[in-house]
């Protein structure tokens, strides 16, 4: 019974550990980017006080097939927005703005319209492809992504 038990935890894992994202890291998507230039950037910008990030986080972005179709077609990024720490992403650098208590960065591909959470999608020169704003369900986010307007 024991081993049944330890069985069933360990598939249930492996599983649960092949539904999430493989978030990268800027250092990790530059590198990344520029080994498969054709593969997209998908930025998720978010802060840590807002909870429609948050529905995000438990909502959409533990959808399997949401799961799947951002492992494969993107390197996926994951960003606090108000962060101060220095970034160096496809070439450029972007710092921390204390007056706007925000990251450049997110200024930048958020079009100065800071509100989250953000989802941009960019190519390895930096342009953006694809722009999303605020929560949306797995399926309409799928379908946003998959067609851009």
């Amino acid at each position: 019974m024991r081993t049944i038990a330890v069985l069933a935890l360990l598939v249930w894992g492996s599983i649960s550990q092949a539904q999430s994202i493989n978030w990268k890291s800027f250092q990790e998507a530059n590198e990344l980017s520029k080994k498969n230039p054709e593969k997209p950037i998908l930025l998720y910008i978010y802060a840590d006080w807002c909870g429609f990030c948050k529905k995000m986080n438990t909502e959409t972005f533990v959808d399997s097939e949401t799961v799947d179709y951002i492992n494969s077609t993107y390197i996926p990024v994951k960003f606090n927005g108000e962060s101060d720490e220095k970034i160096n992403f496809l070439g450029y650098n972007y710092s921390y703005i204390p007056k706007g208590r925000v990251n450049s960065l997110a200024f930048f591909f958020l079009n100065g319209r800071v509100s989250y959470p953000g989802i941009v999608v960019v190519n390895k020169e930096g342009q953006t492809q694809n722009f999303l704003m605020g929560y949306m369900k797995p399926t309409d986010f799928i379908n946003r992504l998959k067609n851009p307007v």
